[in-house]
């Protein structure tokens, strides 16, 4: 069943309800703040600007997903799938990503203070410029991600795999 040509919050949450395919869907700008998403795929949709604040995101496949300047503040987004997503000046703020999948993730100008990536992969992820303060990294496979100038103050990475990856020039990285 494909998506409404028209979406709304209202439109989402009853495509959600009857099990329509949201796959490649067009949901910028959209408020889905508290929106159920758990084990769907929407791979290849667009988010751009979307509200998603404390969305259940768990499992979900947002491969390939446009999410630039997306309110992700206090999301759940455990074992969830993004790789190459565009995470572009997102907000990550306190969110829950235990053991998600950021492989290749556009993630340049992220802010994700005190967001939980512990046992997450972020393998060749660019997070250019990041501000990261606080965030849980412990256990995390950070393979050739790039984070120069990014903010890691306070960050945990203890057993974090961080061979390849770019930290020069960023900022309050301690290594272990």
């Amino acid at each position: 069943m494909p998506a409404p040509k028209s979406l709304t919050r209202e439109t989402v949450i009853e495509a959600l309800k009857n099990g329509t395919n949201l796959q490649n869907a067009n949901l910028n700008g959209l408020n889905l703040a508290s929106v159920n998403f758990r084990g769907r795929d929407l791979s290849g949709t667009s988010l751009v600007d979307a509200n998603l604040q404390s969305a259940n995101l768990t499992g979900v496949n947002l491969s390939n997903c446009n999410l630039g300047r997306s309110n992700l503040t206090n999301a759940t987004l455990e074992e969830a799938t993004l790789e190459e997503a565009n995470l572009y000046l997102c907000n990550l703020s306190n969110a829950n990503a235990k053991s998600a999948i950021f492989d290749n993730a556009k993630m340049m100008g992220v802010t994700a203070v005190a967001t939980n990536f512990s046992k997450a992969s972020l393998r060749h992820a660019k997070l250019i410029g990041g501000m990261l303060i606080g965030a849980n990294m412990e256990d995390a496979d950070l393979q050739h991600a790039d984070f120069r100038v990014s903010n890691l103050t306070l960050v945990k990475m203890k057993n974090a795999i961080i061979d390849g990856a770019h930290l020069e020039d960023a900022i309050g990285y301690i290594s272990n």
